[in-house]
């Protein structure tokens, strides 16, 4: 028993892996899609970094000190832009068994994920012992 669906199994203190909702790896439902026509365009900057073959899968880490962030905008995302600062290339050995998620219950031999923060910043006020107020911007995931 191996893979995401029984990671609750492996460990105790990952029980929610095994009951939680809405979490990955997920299965796309075709019959409840929806078609919007009227989205629009998705932007995505170019971007520097290193790609690398950990020996399970092929991962590209954005070089943040390059002093050029990669944000993807637009389409639905409306005035949001998301910062984007891991992708993930998934390949199995076998035809139909690479993809973590599934469409329709059936898996594919690739799948791409990208990992992205939405680039706002909030500001969070935290107090200590002394009563006094600290402000820290934070980054909003």
């Amino acid at each position: 028993m191996t893979g995401p669906d029984y990671w609750g199994l492996v460990n105790r203190d990952w029980w929610m892996c095994s009951h939680g909702k809405q979490q990955s790896p997920i299965d796309i439902d075709p019959k409840v899609l929806l078609f919007d026509p009227n989205l629009k365009p998705l932007y995505v900057d170019k971007v520097n970094g290193t790609l690398e073959n950990t020996g399970q899968y092929l991962t590209f880490e954005v070089d943040e000190k390059s002093g050029f962030p990669v944000f993807i905008s637009g389409g639905p995302l409306g005035a949001y832009k998301y910062q984007a600062f891991k992708i993930i290339l998934h390949f199995g050995d076998k035809e139909n068994f690479g993809s973590e998620h599934t469409i329709d219950g059936e898996h594919f031999s690739g799948e791409v994920s990208e990992f992205h923060s939405r680039n706002s910043l909030i500001t969070h006020f935290l107090m200590n012992k002394d009563k006094k107020l600290f402000r820290k911007k934070l980054i909003h995931a």
